[in-house]
C-alpha cells in the first residue's frame, strides 16, 4: 500500500500549464542516482542515507530526494551472517512525515556533496540536468532522527526546491550566451574552504542555438552562503566535465565531449586560488581513454583514481608539488575493469594504503581495488541491474556497509564488508526498496 504524501507536497499537485502535476511515488525510488550517508547524532543510531531519484524517463513532473532513517528500514545487524542470504526489505522506512521527500529538477547528477553546517546538520549540494540546470540546495537537520529536508532556497513551500534554486543557465533567460553551464553533473565539496565545485557536460556555445565557440567551466559556489553570479564561472577550456575532485588548492577534472566538439585532455587541473590557467595532464601520452567517468584521491594525496570509458579501465596517476604549488601527474597503470565503470569511492584504512570500491553498470558488480596490492581484490557479482551512486558507513571497529543505488531495478543494495583489511570477505546482505519495473512496463503496481 502506498503511503502518505505530506501534506505540502500533496498542495503542489495543482493546475500547470500542461495539466496537473504528476509527483513522483512516495513509497518507492525510482531510476536512482547519487547517494550520500549521514552519520548518525547521539541516540539516532544508524544515522541517514539521503537518495536521489532521477525521474529519467519524465514519467512525472519532478525528480525528488528522500532522507531514508536507516533505524526504521529493518536492515540486518552489521556484519550481516555470511549464511544468512540476500533480505529483501520492501518498505524503505518512510512515514509520510513533512521533509522526508522533497521535489527536485529531473535527472539528478551521479553525486551529491555534502557539507557539515557548523551549527549543525548537512548541507546537501545536487546537480540536475532538466530544463532548469540546476543545482539543488537542500538542508537535512538531524534532530534525533527527525531528518528533515528543507529547500535552502526558500519559497511558497519550503518542499518545491524547483522554485529559487540556482540555475546554470540563467543567463540565457536574458539573451547571454555565456558564462553558462549547461548539464551540471558533478560535485564536490571543499570543506576546509567552504567551496563547492560543479561540472557540467555540455559547453557553453556562442551565439546561443549554434555549436560555434564551445567553452566549459567549473563552478564555484560558498557552501555557507550559496548563490550564483557570473563570477562563479571559472573557465576551462573546450570540453565538458564528467567529476571533480579538490586537494588543498588544486582542482582535478576529468572531462566529457560532445560528438561535435574537440575533445578535451582526459584530466585538466587548475589552481582555485589563481584559475586563470588550466593545466593538461597529458596523460594521453601513457594511456589513452576516451572519457573519464570519475576521479577521486588517495588519503594521502600521492595519487589520483581516474575511471576511464573506451576502454573501461581504473588509471592510477602519481601526483607530486602540491606543496609548492606545481603540481606534475604522471600515468602509473592502468587497470581494466567490467563494463560501464560509473563511480568510484575511497574507503581509508588508518595506517594503511586505501580501499576503493567502484561500481560498473553494465556488468552489474561492485568491484574493490587494493592501493597496496596495486590491483582488484575482490568483487560483489548479480547485484542488481545497473548498479551507480556509492556511499559508505564506515564503522568503527573498521568495517563498513556500502551502500549502492539500484538505478534500473529502482532499488538499493546493501554490501557489508567486515573488515577493510579483508575485502575478499565483501558480501551482499541486503536490497532495499520496491522493484520499479511494474512502473517502467506498464503492468501496474500493487
Amino acid at each position: 500500500m502506498r503511503l502518505a504524501v505530506a501534506t505540502s507536497l500533496l498542495a503542489l499537485a495543482a493546475c500547470t500549464t500542461e495539466g496537473v502535476a504528476k509527483l513522483p511515488p512516495a513509497d518507492r525510488l525510482y531510476y536512482p542516482t547519487g547517494v550520500a550517508f549521514v552519520g548518525a547524532d547521539a541516540g539516532a543510531g544508524e544515522g541517514t542515507l539521503v537518495v536521489a531519484n532521477s525521474n529519467f524517463d519524465n514519467r512525472y513532473s519532478y525528480g525528488s530526494l528522500v532522507s531514508l532513517d536507516l533505524n526504521a528500514v529493518g536492515l540486518p545487524p552489521f556484519p550481516g551472517a555470511s549464511d544468512a542470504g540476500v533480505q529483501q526489505i520492501d518498505g524503505l522506512g518512510l512515514g509520510g512525515h513533512p521533509g522526508e521527500m522533497v521535489l527536485t529538477d529531473a535527472f539528478a547528477g551521479p553525486q551529491i556533496g555534502t557539507f557539515a553546517l557548523p551549527a549543525g546538520g548537512t548541507r546537501l549540494f545536487i546537480p540536475t540536468r532538466g530544463q532548469g540546470n540546476y543545482v539543488h540546495v537542500v538542508d537535512l537537520d538531524l534532530p534525533g532522527a527527525s531528518r528533515r529536508l528543507t529547500c535552502f532556497q526558500g519559497g511558497a513551500d519550503p518542499q518545491d526546491c524547483t522554485v529559487g534554486a540556482l540555475g546554470l543557465t540563467y543567463n540565457e533567460a536574458h539573451g547571454i550566451a555565456k558564462p553558462r553551464a549547461p548539464e551540471p553533473i558533478g560535485v564536490t565539496v571543499d570543506a576546509p574552504s567552504h567551496q563547492v565545485f560543479v561540472t557540467h557536460r555540455m559547453p557553453a556555445t556562442s551565439p546561443l542555438g549554434t555549436f560555434d565557440n564551445p567553452e566549459s567551466y567549473l563552478v564555484r559556489l560558498d557552501a555557507l552562503s550559496p548563490a550564483i553570479s557570473d563570477d562563479s564561472f571559472l573557465s576551462i577550456g573546450q570540453g565538458g566535465a564528467d567529476a571533480v575532485t579538490v586537494d588543498g588548492r588544486f582542482a582535478f577534472i576529468v572531462g566529457y565531449a560532445a560528438r561535435t566538439l574537440a575533445a578535451p585532455p582526459l584530466l585538466r587541473y587548475l589552481d582555485t586560488a589563481a584559475p586563470a590557467t588550466v593545466y593538461g595532464a597529458a596523460l594521453e601520452t601513457s594511456f589513452h581513454a576516451a572519457e573519464g567517468r570519475d576521479i577521486t584521491t588517495s588519503t594521502d594525496g600521492s595519487r589520483l583514481y581516474i575511471l576511464g570509458r573506451v576502454p573501461a579501465a581504473l588509471i592510477v596517476a602519481s601526483v607530486s608539488g602540491l606543496a609548492a604549488g606545481t603540481p606534475n601527474v604522471i600515468a602509473v597503470h592502468g587497470i581494466l575493469l567490467q563494463l560501464d565503470p560509473n563511480r568510484i569511492l575511497r574507503l581509508s584504512r588508518p595506517g594503511r594504503g586505501d580501499l576503493f570500491a567502484i561500481t560498473s553498470s553494465q556488468a552489474n558488480v561492485v568491484s574493490f581495488y587494493d592501493e597496496e596490492v596495486g590491483d582488484l581484490v575482490a568483487e560483489v557479482g548479480s547485484i542488481g541491474k545497473q548498479p551507480y551512486g556509492l556511499a559508505a558507513d564506515v564503522r568503527p571497529g573498521g568495517g563498513a556497509r556500502i551502500y549502492v543505488s539500484l538505478f534500473g531495478d529502482g532499488q538499493l543494495a546493501v554490501i557489508d564488508l567486515p573488515d577493510l583489511n579483508k575485502p575478499e570477505e565483501a558480501r551482499l546482505v541486503a536490497r532495499v526498496g520496491l522493484n520499479q519495473s511494474c512502473l517502467i512496463d506498464g503492468s501496474g503496481c500493487p
